[in-house]
């Protein structure tokens, strides 16, 4: 069907399955279900097991950090989620919600496994995602802590502010605020 056909091509952009034989794509997608998600259902419940991986066939996901209001990321077609409780076991770390209607290619862990151990490609796809996904993240942390770290020092300043009624930095008149404009 033409569901199929359109899989077929959405596998062949997805970096996931980048390079896979079309043997191989064939039988992933016989082996696969698809899961219809409408805007505001979630695919991933926070603290939750998972035992499956999701690729976005179409429309698309919000990955939902706890405490965080915005957006942590949004997945888009080719696009996949689900790959890190699935393979360690752990729950959910995160709400993946539909954005718009969704459909999702999902492999269960049984098929993930085999896939790994079949397919070097297929674990190397994954190895690469998952390697992005890492450094993005630290690169999100460090920008966190950089704020962190530029809020702490404007804190302490007001500390200093307060004992001392004036600035550590105003030893003379000519430095007042006032002055630096």
């Amino acid at each position: 069907g033409t569901m199929t056909d359109r899989t077929l091509t959405l596998l062949d952009s997805s970096p996931l399955f980048a390079q896979l034989t079309p043997r191989l794509k064939r039988v992933l997608l016989s082996s696969a279900t698809m899961r219809r998600l409408a805007p505001g259902e979630r695919a991933l419940v926070i603290g939750e097991l998972n035992t499956s991986l999701f690729v976005v066939v179409e429309g698309a996901v919000d990955v939902v950090l706890p405490g965080i209001d915005a957006p942590h990321v949004r997945l888009g077609q080719g696009e996949c989620v689900g790959e890190l409780s699935l393979l360690d076991g752990q729950p959910a770390s995160a709400d993946v919600v539909a954005v718009d209607p969704t459909t999702l290619l999902e492999l269960d862990h049984v098929q993930v496994w085999s896939l790994i151990d079949s397919s070097a490609t297929f674990a190397r796809n994954l190895l690469r995602i998952l390697a992005g996904r890492v450094r993005h993240d630290h690169t999100v942390l460090a920008e966190a802590s950089d704020e962190r770290r530029r809020f702490e020092r404007l804190s302490m300043i007001d500390g200093l502010t307060m004992l001392t009624g004036t600035s550590p930095w105003e030893s003379t008149r000519a430095c007042s605020p006032r002055a630096l404009g």
